[in-house]
């Protein structure tokens, strides 16, 4: 799942960390949130937890 998003401030988001994911109102829209920060991964793979609502780093990908 890729999210695409222009946000001013890009953090580098590591494993093992936790976002809250805020639903926008279109489809497919939406802002992944660290310590309500919005935060966009450039650098790991967000899985989605459905019973949390939480995405959770899972791997790494800055070695390119």
């Amino acid at each position: 799942m890729a999210t695409k998003a222009a946000f001013t401030s890009i953090k580098t988001v590591f494993p093992g960390e936790t976002f809250e994911y805020v639903q926008g109102a279109r489809f497919g829209d939406g802002i992944i949130k660290r310590n309500g920060v919005p935060t966009v991964s450039r650098a790991g793979i967000l899985k989605y937890q459905q019973q949390t609502k939480y995405y959770h780093v899972f791997s790494d990908l800055k070695k390119v």
